[in-house]
């Protein structure tokens, strides 16, 4: 796992998409020790729930998580990270090819 200490951990990365605030979780895999691929499921946290259920970060709905991979993807893109949504799944996708 070298390199990739921060996505070893848990982290959340908050995009805001006009009012409201959404975020994608990370997951990295590994084939054979390299990093081969990385997964992010779009979580959104609840805005125009009630109180109570605000803040507690949920899957989003295949609507809004393709609008919150569609966002990573167009911030992403400038530093040429190809990023892909998978409707089935409701999640985005970063294949590494060749690294190193």
């Amino acid at each position: 796992m070298k390199g990739c200490y921060a996505l070893s951990r848990i982290h959340v990365h908050a995009l805001v998409l006009g009012l409201t605030i959404a975020a994608t979780r990370p997951v990295p895999r590994f084939v054979d020790g390299e990093l081969s691929e990385i997964r992010f499921y779009p979580i959104t946290l609840g805005f125009g729930k009630p109180r109570a259920q605000r803040g507690r970060p949920l899957l989003a709905d295949p609507a809004a998580g393709r609008r919150i991979v569609e966002q990573l993807r167009d911030l992403s893109s400038p530093f040429g990270t190809e990023v892909r949504y998978l409707p089935d799944q409701n999640v985005g996708i970063v294949t590494i090819s060749g690294s190193r």
